[in-house]
This record gives structure tokens, sequence and C-alpha cells, in this order.
């Protein structure tokens, strides 16, 4: 009889282009190269819970990643910046990536799953296949074979779970496409790239603050760096801190300076 073997295979839902990380990701400069990164590694991590590993001790490098991928090393630098700075790929203690949208996506079969399946899809079309690799004979018929459903129980759905993921699919379609809208091209910014800006948020930054726009880039760009935070976003964020800058700076009666040190949520 043949080996019963196990595998696992990758859930992606109808509208996983939709959601507002993947729309993102699209927009940027080579921004499908790192959704075909995005896949791969979403691929390469279901064996291991999550985890980028090479094996069950070792954790994937950046160079690892351009290599299993086929990917330039410098690709795979900044697209593994990009997922970080969207929450698709996380650090851990131990330098581990781990990729924590794995848990709703991954499934798991066997080749005995995939049989009773192929069986059912067969009996519903009306063509019941022959046997061929069964102990019975060749040629003989499955019309006494007993039903699947003796050994598949019925599938029970709980309708409440159905439509509580559905009211949250249509809040993503709804983010999605308010995104889609808007001028939805990004770039990446700042000396380490990790600062995301639309096109129409830097024209915004430009306009409101022309003469300090880059020093607010690189500032943040450094602290992200430094610090390893993350925030939703970016140009709120520079405005917040450079206007608590001003507002300190005026109740000193003095200019704008910037010494070289800030603090999060009062200076850049």
């Amino acid at each position: 009889m043949a080996e019963n073997k196990k595998y696992y295979f990758l859930k992606l839902k109808e509208d996983f282009f939709d959601q507002r990380e993947i729309v993102v990701l699209e927009g940027s400069k080579d921004g499908i190269l790192y959704v075909n990164i995005l896949l791969k590694l979403y691929l390469k991590s279901l064996q291991h819970n999550g985890k980028l590993l090479l094996n069950e001790m070792t954790p994937l490098s950046a160079e690892m990643i351009a290599l299993l991928t086929r990917h330039e090393v410098g690709t795979v630098e900044r697209a593994m910046r990009a997922f970080m700075q969207l929450g698709l790929v996380v650090v851990q203690e131990d330098d581990t990536y781990y990729m924590p949208e794995i848990e709703q996506m991954t499934g798991k079969g066997s080749s005995e799953g995939e049989r009773k399946a192929r069986y059912r899809r067969k009996k519903a079309e009306g063509n019941t296949p022959l046997l061929a690799d069964t102990n019975m004979g060749i040629g003989q018929s499955w019309d006494n074979v007993p039903p699947v459903s003796r050994f598949c129980p019925p599938e029970i759905r709980d309708k409440s779970i159905e439509n509580r993921d559905y009211i949250k699919e249509s809040e993503r379609e709804k983010d999605a496409h308010a995104l889609m809208r808007e001028d939805k091209r990004i770039c990446f910014y700042g000396r380490y790239e990790n600062v995301i800006l639309t096109d129409k948020e830097m024209e915004t930054l430009k306009s409101d603050f022309p003469a300090d726009y880059q020093s607010m880039i690189e500032h943040l760009s450094e602290y992200m760096a430094y610090t390893g935070k993350t925030y939703k976003n970016h140009l709120a964020t520079m405005e917040c801190w450079k206007k608590a800058d001003m507002k300190k700076e005026q109740e000193k009666g003095k200019g704008y300076f910037y010494n070289g040190s800030f603090k999060e949520g009062e200076s850049l």
C-alpha cells in the first residue's frame, strides 16, 4: 500500500492582493519583486510554524533568503525592511525572522485525504472512477465501495464565525479601495530607507515644512533604525514631533534648533 504522506500548503484568500499591506508593497519601487519574495517566504516558513529557518537550528540570513528566492541581496534587504515596517515580518529575541500571518494561512493534508477528495469530485460529476491502484481488480467499479461520508464526517459550519470573517473582509476591502483611490504609489526615504511616504504625503511634507522636510525624514529614519520602533503613519509622526519642537522653541523665545538628540514624542 502506498505511503500516506503529509504535506503543507499555503491558503490565500481571494482578497489577498487587495489587503492594505500588499497594495502598499506593490505601489512601491520594486514592489512586485517584494510581493514575490513575500510569497516565497510564506512557503519557506510553513514547516517551521512561521519561522524562517534553514533547518531546525539555523535562522535564515538575508544572503540565504536571496539564494533561496533567487533575488539580489540588496533587493531582499530592502524587502525585509518593508515587511518589518508593515508588520508582515518580526524579529524574535534569537534574531530569527517570524511571519505572524502564517498561522492563518497554513493548510495541512495527506495523500490519503487527497485521494478521497478526488473521489468526491468524481462522484459529484457523475463519473465514478475505476479502481486501478487498490486491492480490487482492475476495471472494477467503485459502486460497492462504502460512501466516503462513512470515513469523513460532514463539515460543520459555524455561521457566527463566517459572519465575523465576512465583516472583517469587508472592512479590509474598504480600506484597500480607499487607499487605491488615493495616490497609492509609495517610496522609501531616509538613510536607512525605512521612512514610508506616498507621493501625496511627500508633497504635503514639502509644502508644510519646505526648509526642514529633508532633515525631518533623516531624523525619523535614524531614530527607527536605532530603536527598532515602528509607526503606523510616518507623515503624522514627523509632523507631530516637529510641531512639538516648534512649540517648545516658541515658549523659550528662540528659533528652531536641532542639537543632534531627540526623544520619541517630543523631538526629531
